[in-house]
């Protein structure tokens, strides 16, 4: 409904559609003709309306999904920084056992110079 060519025309002429209505309403005695143009008019602005709504809508989503994916984005570099943090105490672990294999190694050498 809403992603028409006419459709698209008609809500770039709003303002001249809007002109039309309110000229029609103002007369007191309408002919057929000219209630036929006033309901399609009425129509027509209805139309409109609810496209630019949802057009309002579509713009609100798609901001949501911007926003959202940065966010998501976020929350992946927040995961990748805390497996790092609970890889750490057993790098501690490693480290502490190859210095004291080190130290105990140098000790033992020294002894034996000794």
């Amino acid at each position: 409904m809403c992603s028409t060519d006419d459709m698209k025309e008609s809500i770039q002429n709003k303002t001249e559609i809007t002109k039309q209505i309110k000229k029609l309403e103002a007369k007191d005695n309408l002919t057929e003709e000219e209630k036929t143009q006033l309901e399609t008019l009425t129509k027509t602005s209805k139309k409109i309306q609810k496209c630019a709504d949802l057009d309002g809508e579509y713009s609100k989503f798609i901001s949501f999904r911007e926003n959202s994916a940065g966010l998501i984005k976020s929350i992946k570099q927040n995961i990748n920084v805390l497996e790092k943090y609970k890889e750490f105490p057993t790098q501690l672990y490693d480290w502490t056992h190859l210095t004291d294999r080190y130290l105990t190694e140098l000790s033992a050498l020294l002894s034996d110079f000794l």
